[in-house]
């Protein structure tokens, strides 16, 4: 990545920023490449519980049996 800051043709800039991006993905831990959505807990006395697309559900609107 450092090289690429003084290189001045832009296809070799190009290419050295290409190989230190795909350096930087190698080192990342596998845990930040994946989560999982998943319903925290869940119960029968639980009412009007609504979990989004994205996984996101919003407890104050909630109710209890």
């Amino acid at each position: 990545m450092k090289d690429s800051r003084k290189e001045q043709d832009p296809q070799k800039r190009l290419a050295l920023l290409k190989k230190g991006f795909a350096e930087g993905l190698g080192r990342l831990p596998l845990a930040l490449a994946h989560v999982e959505r998943f319903v925290i807990a869940y119960s029968s006395k639980i009412k009007d519980m609504v979990v989004t697309p994205t996984g996101k559900f919003y407890p104050q609107y909630i109710t209890m049996k």
